[in-house]
């Protein structure tokens, strides 16, 4: 059996730049026999392993295919999250509401803020990795999520900002809630969890770093609501509508304002 993994590894470690990945090994993670590949000069599929069957025409293939030029650039994406100062001398917090009326004019995100962890979802295909801040490899521990991930999300190759969420029935857990469960050995399922993405760095192999987060939001809002996936609600409003806004996406931890030509800090 050849499985993706495989597949992405020898992807990986190649020189192989471009072409799509089709078949099998894309609409379930796994192939019988071999990984179909489809190349418009069979010259750049030499060296890669046996198992490989390269197919030669001109344009992109229909039905479900993962560009390899996207692959390449999700697995050399650098791990980095933005965040926001928090010194001193240089905060982006605001704790009283009358300093949102020094805003200067445009559109504004309002987001509720929820006291979980940050971690970073990326997704080729069937295969789905989902990554703390200091990197750490968590999928396993969240097979509801990463199963949903691989069936809900209708990108191809990307990855998204999210955070994720402890609840004990409807009542929302502070970050201690997620935490216990990640250092636990013997983990509970990962039922009470919940993956609030908001925003989006790679978009089908494009660094979507450089574009306006009113763009990006575009993009993610194609990602449906699910059981174990609830993309982050937000308000768009103008300077002067942020404060009504606040008290209507606020939750204990407070609420986000992001301005929308905003980009993602490298």
């Amino acid at each position: 059996m050849i499985i993706l993994h495989d597949v992405i590894e020898a992807i990986k470690n190649s020189p192989l730049c471009e072409g799509w990945l089709v078949g099998g090994v894309v609409e379930r993670g796994w192939s019988n026999r071999d990984a179909d590949l489809v190349v418009t000069n069979p010259k750049v599929a030499e060296g890669l392993p046996s198992y490989f069957d390269v197919i030669v025409q001109e344009g992109k293939p229909e039905g479900p295919s993962i560009p390899v030029a996207g692959l390449k650039q999700l697995l050399a994406f650098k791990f980095e999250f933005m965040k926001p100062p928090k010194t001193q001398s240089n905060s982006n917090e605001f704790y009283d509401i009358n300093d949102f009326k020094k805003l200067k004019p445009g559109d504004y995100f309002v987001e509720p803020k929820y006291d979980g962890i940050r971690v970073q979802l990326r997704k080729a295909g069937y295969k789905v990795w989902i990554l703390t801040d200091s990197g750490n490899n968590i999928t396993k521990k969240l097979p509801n999520i990463a199963e949903e991930a691989r069936t809900k999300i209708p990108f191809t190759v990307c990855i998204l900002d999210c955070e994720l969420v402890a609840y004990r029935g409807s009542q929302r857990l502070d970050h201690s809630g997620v935490t216990a469960f990640l250092r636990s050995t013997t983990p509970p399922e990962d039922y009470h969890l919940r993956l609030k993405p908001f925003d989006i760095l790679l978009y089908e192999g494009a660094d979507m770093r450089e574009k306006e987060l009113a763009d990006r939001k575009k993009i993610l809002a194609k990602v449906p609501w699910g059981k174990s996936i609830h993309p982050i609600k937000y308000k768009l409003v103008k300077a002067d509508g942020v404060i009504e806004a606040i008290e209507e996406m606020t939750t204990s931890e407070g609420a986000m304002i992001k301005d929308a030509s905003s980009k993602y800090d490298r």
